[in-house]
């Protein structure tokens, strides 16, 4: 069966600290020390007592199962509603204080939140704590941390998965989360509306949980593994270019799909690349796909002689009716080796869904109805076309950021080679670090249709050397840069967390 939609959790690469989800507030019972709302907005009437807001424990009014989901993507029975306010700012919301807090790191985690709101746009999540370092034994658990932006537009009208990326530095713990409905001005707005917040998550994971057709699959992503014992996808490569290897077990079950598209192999427009998948096993063949569109899927279109159809995100199979796909005749389709293709001379620098697929005679990327049992499976990873050189903004109150030397920060640097930076605070500031953006699309949504377009990075003070300086490191410089300096009054010890 061919499913349009998915709850998906995303399979994390080995070399990355794996965490385990965490449930912080569900909210089907008292799993909560209480509920309320809160305005960052020091003169709000909701902070001097002229006001009080709506937030309660209520029952799910939306238990239904969606229409083109095919199922109910939120079945519980409690939910929080929370009165969106016109008197409120763009950062008034729901205030959930947390039974027990959790942990900032330097590592990036994401909290999830299910939330459904009859408007678009991006929602906001704030975290309220403090230092547990006897030093700040002071400062109040109502000191805002964190202030960050969903990653991506929520759907409106349904229930979606607002994630957030947070990070921060040790000793700092979280005791409350105030979750913003709408994050746009209320001046024009003359009614309010209610919204239901669900659900919330710590987790490793950037992928939402509940999301529409992003490039599926003929079986449910979530919890489907190999049947085969004896087969598995050891890696998968781009020849001459990265080798991503992949823990496998077939013994005790493979998973049969996996996201790794924390991790990119980076290209140029016009290079000929040769796809690998290293596979234990034998009698299946190899298939990939770039999704040049960006549209969330993959076409697949192929000529009469089973070579692909031009335009077609089939880029390079093995074996399909015992032809691969520069429709040479095979003597069977017991082959894994794609021939090379080349990245068309025209494609903007970017980052691209790749998928790898272990599968036998089948050419749909979603997977044949046999890929489970024959011991197949699909790898998404990303393909980042790039220039020779990337440009570098600045972002910056307060300060500036200049090159080691002390001149002017160049407008571009070298591709995938390290960059130093100086820090240059105004009179009366100093700085506690810089935020890092790296990759593309640097000021629109962190996802198109899942695929990661950048992450931020955070460089706090103890980077830096005694010259103000800091070596971005070559790894991070995998697209366009942004540079954010950290500035803040000598006088105030504030910690930046986002």
């Amino acid at each position: 069966m061919k499913h349009a939609l998915y709850i998906i959790i995303a399979f994390l690469a080995a070399q990355l600290t794996a965490m385990a989800q965490k449930d912080l507030v569900l909210f089907d019972t008292k799993d909560y020390e209480a509920v309320g709302v809160y305005d960052a907005w020091e003169n709000s009437p909701f902070r001097d007592g002229r006001l009080e807001g709506n937030a309660a424990i209520v029952d799910n009014p939306y238990t239904d199962i969606d229409e083109f989901l095919g199922y109910a993507p939120n079945t519980s029975p409690k939910v929080l509603a929370v009165q969106r306010s016109r008197y409120g700012s763009n950062q008034f919301g729901a205030r959930i204080d947390l039974t027990e807090p959790f942990a900032l790191s330097p590592t990036m985690q994401y909290v999830h939140v299910l939330i459904h709101r009859p408007v678009g746009g991006r929602v906001m999540l704030i975290g309220l704590g403090k230092h547990r370092e006897s030093e700040w034994s002071s400062q109040s658990s109502d000191t805002e941390q964190l202030w960050v932006l969903s990653s991506s537009a929520v759907t409106p009208g349904k229930w979606a998965d607002a994630v957030f990326a947070v990070q921060g530095v040790n000793g700092v713990d979280i005791y409350s989360l105030v979750v913003v409905p709408e994050c746009e001005s209320p001046h024009d707005r003359t009614d309010d509306f209610v919204a239901y917040i669900d659900q919330i998550t710590l987790s490793s994971s950037s992928t939402p949980v509940v999301q529409y057709e992003d490039y599926p699959t003929n079986f449910n992503k979530t919890d489907t593994y190999a049947s085969r014992t004896d087969r598995g996808i050891l890696s998968v490569a781009l020849q001459g270019v990265r080798t991503l290897t992949i823990t496998s077990s077939p013994a005790i079950g493979d998973p049969l799909y996996r996201d790794l598209t924390q991790t990119a192999f980076p290209v140029k427009a016009g290079q000929s690349v040769k796809p690998v998948i290293g596979y234990k096993g034998s009698w299946m063949s190899g298939y990939a796909y770039v999704d040049y569109g960006c549209d969330g899927k993959f076409s697949f279109a192929v000529n009469t002689d089973d070579t692909p159809a031009d335009g077609s995100d089939l880029v390079s199979y093995s074996a399909y009716n015992q032809r691969n796909s520069l429709g040479r005749q095979l003597a069977d389709n017991n082959t894994l080796d794609m021939p090379a293709f080349t990245v068309p001379e025209a494609t903007p620098c970017g980052f691209y869904r790749l998928r790898f697929k272990v599968d036998w005679n089948e050419t749909d990327p979603a997977g044949a109805e046999t890929i489970r049992d024959n011991g197949g499976g699909i790898v998404d990873v990303r393909l980042n076309v790039h220039p020779n050189y990337v440009s570098v903004t600045e972002d910056n109150r307060n300060g500036e950021i200049l090159a080691a030397d002390g001149s002017s920060l160049p407008a571009t640097t070298p591709f995938g080679q390290p960059l130093t930076i100086k820090l240059n605070p105004e009179n009366g500031f100093a700085y506690n670090g810089v935020r890092i953006r790296h990759g593309y699309n640097l000021t629109g949504d962190s996802l198109v249709h899942s695929t990661p377009q950048y992450v931020d990075h955070y460089a706090y003070r103890d980077k830096f050397d005694d010259n103000n300086c800091l070596t971005i490191p070559a790894e991070w410089v995998d697209g366009d840069l942004m540079l954010e300096g950290l500035f803040v009054e000598k006088d105030r010890k504030i910690i930046y967390n986002q």
